[in-house]
């Protein structure tokens, strides 16, 4: 046998088995190397589809992973949820080696380490600080900007948390929002898609209600007037349904909602302000009329508390 050949049953192991070790994988295949995977969870992961040999342990169970190591002709990482000490462990009891080394792995195992791992080495890397409480956030923020991301610094990357912090802009009086999901199940994993719009509506809350933030809220008209064209606010009325032919009620209705309703019932609008519709020149359920212009007066929300 030539020295670099690999026999035909080597077996190269996966502890976890999302994307990464999916695409790996691909690349396995075309030098003839069989894969096997160890994962967490009852919900299938992307290896599940690739690779016949799936082991599923808790990435804590010592013993469940060294007989893992133990079937496979060498081992690799595709995330970064387990202990270095601990992959040293499986390493020494199962004979099997691991790479990227534990030694390796040490220096990079959650994301504050290998930021400092990379600092060190003055390899450059972005604006970061260790954030243990509210007044981290602020002062984090005020320093490099807002807004920015926060995530945790083992085991949260975008598949499993997501999170926006922002504070609203063009205010009197200024004040930080969070919105963290974990765990995200819809609409996709980032924190722009999944966060910001629950970021955007605790804004418009805070800001629109009767009390505290509302005498700050409405100095900036185009400011507000940008983030209130769309609001779907608790307060909207029912759509009450007219035959056609007759004017609908509009009242309580944000921007956009508004405007579709017109252009289906072919209605020539007017609108002024913005937020949800308070008052509107024709009244529901008169007769329309071709030439008929309807005017909607728009203003900000108000909020129950």
């Amino acid at each position: 046998m030539h020295p670099f050949s690999i026999k035909a049953e080597f077996t190269l192991g996966f502890l976890g088995g999302g994307q990464l070790a999916r695409m790996s994988a691909y690349q396995a295949y075309r030098f003839g190397i069989q894969t096997a995977v160890y994962r967490s969870g009852s919900t299938p992961e992307p290896m599940d589809f690739v690779s016949p040999f799936i082991s599923i342990g808790a990435f804590a169970d010592e013993k469940k992973l060294i007989d893992f190591a133990k079937s496979c002709d060498v081992v690799t990482l595709e995330n970064e949820f387990l202990e270095s000490d601990l992959l040293k462990h499986i390493r020494d009891k199962s004979g099997t080696p691991i790479y990227p080394s534990p030694e390796t792995f040490e220096l990079i195992e959650n994301k504050w380490i290998e930021k400092e791992t990379f600092r060190k080495a003055r390899i450059p890397v972005t604006p970061y600080r260790f954030i243990k409480n509210n007044t981290d956030i602020e002062s984090f923020g005020n320093a490099f900007g807002w807004p920015f991301v926060l995530k945790s610094s083992k085991g949260g990357y975008d598949g499993y948390i997501s999170s926006f912090i922002g504070f609203p802009v063009n205010v009197n009086k200024k004040f930080v929002v969070m919105a963290y999901i974990d765990h995200p199940t819809q609409k996709g994993y980032y924190g722009g898609v999944t966060s910001a719009p629950i970021f955007k509506k605790v804004t418009q809350y805070i800001l629109y209600k009767k009390k505290d933030f509302a005498q700050y809220a409405r100095y900036d008209e185009k400011s507000n007037k940008d983030n209130l064209d769309e609001v779907k606010s608790t307060q909207a009325a029912t759509i009450k349904t007219f035959a056609p032919g007759l004017m609908p009620d509009f009242t309580g209705m944000d921007k956009s909602t508004a405007l579709a309703l017109a252009e289906e019932r072919k209605i020539k609008v007017q609108v002024n302000g913005f937020g949800i519709v308070k008052q509107q020149s024709v009244t529901p359920g008169t007769s329309l009329s071709s030439q008929s212009v309807l005017r909607l007066q728009f203003e900000a929300p108000t909020y129950a508390e």
